[in-house]
């Protein structure tokens, strides 16, 4: 990105950033995966408050999920947007 200036523009990057919505209720979401593929190890969750798709990859698992499942999950902010993190089976 070039500055008005004309330089290079930099901006750090904070690998533990994570969201922090102003209500810390809001911190642990709900959501229904929408895709998941074992073998790649990757899928994503339906937002059901802001109806995002979430990215989720299998390190952020506590429980093997599957598409349709209900899960409670949190969100952290990485280099390409938001990931899916601490995400756990809902019991029905």
């Amino acid at each position: 990105m070039q500055s008005p200036a004309g330089g290079q523009v930099h901006f750090p990057y904070h690998p533990d950033t994570r969201y922090e919505p102003a209500d810390p209720q809001d911190l642990i979401r709900q959501g229904v995966v929408t895709f998941f593929n074992d073998s790649k190890g990757y899928g994503f969750i339906k937002d059901l408050q802001s109806q995002d798709s979430i990215f989720v990859h299998v390190n952020g698992l506590k429980d093997t999920i599957k598409e349709h499942d209900k899960v409670s999950f949190t969100i952290e902010m990485t280099p390409k947007g938001q990931s899916a993190v601490d995400v756990a089976k809902q019991v029905a």
